[in-house]
């Protein structure tokens, strides 16, 4: 299974700075719980509307994907890579139970058992998992050196038993 699970951080990966700051891989971070940020989601988008957040989330997620990318450049093999990221991923609470169903040169299909759409308040009538597309398309994006669309196709949220996302190259 892609993006096996981990029993803790690979060493010096999580740390505080001297000013007290989380940093994981280097980069100041802040813990959220899955609750916490399916609530914020749906309420920006009872304010905003859901093509907007979807919008804003998908994108602060590439960036993040784009981020990782660096992280994991030593890893040749991107689909190894694509692995890896998963398995953080899964570590940092985003998502588990993760399977690369397919891959390819241009292609990518992945199935999560469990991510943050599963604390998603009621249920919706379309996928809500748009941080991790947008990591997904981000990743693979600066990996492959092409613009990679990723659709999450399945969502926990709406009632799905399982989320999925995939993607490809334009």
């Amino acid at each position: 299974m892609a993006g096996e699970p981990r029993e803790e951080f690979p060493p010096g990966a999580l740390a505080y700075d001297s000013e007290g700051r989380l940093n994981l891989f280097g980069r100041t971070v802040i813990l959220l719980s899955r609750s916490a940020l399916a609530t914020l989601q749906a309420d920006l988008e009872q304010v905003l509307g859901e093509r907007s957040v979807r919008l804003a989330m998908a994108r602060g997620g590439r960036e993040m994907g784009r981020q990782a990318a660096e992280r994991y450049s030593d890893i040749g093999d991107d689909r190894a890579a694509l692995s890896e990221l998963l398995a953080m991923a899964s570590m940092a609470g985003w998502m588990s139970g993760v399977e690369i169903l397919e891959f390819s040169g241009d292609s990518f299909r992945v199935r999560a058992a469990h991510t943050y759409g599963e604390e998603f308040p009621g249920r919706s009538g379309s996928p809500v998992c748009h941080l991790i597309s947008g990591l997904l398309s981000g990743f693979m994006s600066a990996r492959l050196g092409r613009r990679v669309v990723v659709l999450e196709t399945s969502c926990v949220a709406r009632g799905d038993p399982y989320c999925e996302f995939s993607g490809r190259v334009t």
